[in-house]
């Protein structure tokens, strides 16, 4: 599906204000150039703008087809010339259909030349067009696979810290778990609510980055509340424990 119609927002819109100041500018050339009245002008130019832009759409999957690097030159100028030429003669298709349409309509008989003439400047007018839909929807093409690799590197990074939380978690130093329970055990003698406090700061201390680590978002750790309550479960005398003998 086309972006334009998966993503119906304020580019839709610009997209269409777009093709009818085009219209309005053919508009006042074909009223230069063939004397014809600009509000006749105005309504047979306008709505054969809306209908190619609909049809300068197609350049979308051609320009996905050919992307430009890794595409030959000649297989690119050949594919884009080609699509050109081929909308351009369907859009001058219609807009005989409609020049006669609308005579009919409004009663107004144009001339065969005129009619040749409004088919031929339609013709001519299509194909330049078209190449520069296709040169947009390359530039849309760029900056939605910029886009893409942006968000891909994001999820790279949030995978990568991810991974570093779960190895920090599986990592934790059993000499700092030994000489916490050896103070705890030490504290049970004498001083029993010391020990009971020493407990909850372990446990609190241990809690805390399993905690951080779980959750779906990846934040920065609490680390100053993790390295104020290291030094109250691990005192001094045990901050560089000694190998422990076996």
């Amino acid at each position: 599906m086309h972006p334009l119609f998966a993503h119906r927002n304020r580019i839709t819109f610009l997209y269409l204000v777009a093709w009818v100041a085009g219209g309005t500018f053919v508009a006042g050339l074909m009223s230069g150039a063939a004397d014809v009245p600009f509000v006749s002008a105005l309504e047979y130019a306008v709505p054969l703008a809306l209908i190619y832009g609909f049809l300068c759409l197609s350049a979308w999957w051609v320009c996905r087809a050919t992307p430009v690097q890794g595409t030959p030159p000649i297989r690119l100028f050949r594919n884009h010339v080609g699509s050109a030429v081929s909308v351009s003669a369907l859009w001058t298709l219609l807009g005989a259909v409609w020049a006669i349409a609308l005579g009919r309509l409004l009663h107004v008989t144009i001339a065969p030349n005129e009619l040749m003439r409004r088919i031929l400047f339609l013709f001519m007018l299509g194909i330049p067009a078209y190449l520069a839909a296709a040169v947009v929807h390359y530039l849309f093409l760029a900056f939605d696979a910029s886009h893409v690799a942006e968000r891909r590197l994001l999820e790279t990074e949030v995978s990568a810290r991810e991974s570093e939380l779960r190895a920090l978690r599986a990592q934790l130093d059993p000499h700092f778990l030994f000489n916490s329970l050896n103070s705890i055990n030490a504290l049970v003698g004498t001083d029993p609510e010391g020990a009971r406090r020493l407990c909850d700061l372990l446990g609190d201390f241990l809690r805390r980055p399993l905690t951080h680590g779980a959750k779906p978002a990846v934040t920065p750790p609490p680390a100053p509340q993790l390295a104020q309550r290291y030094p109250q479960i691990e005192p001094a005398p045990y901050a560089h424990p000694a190998p422990v003998p076996v």
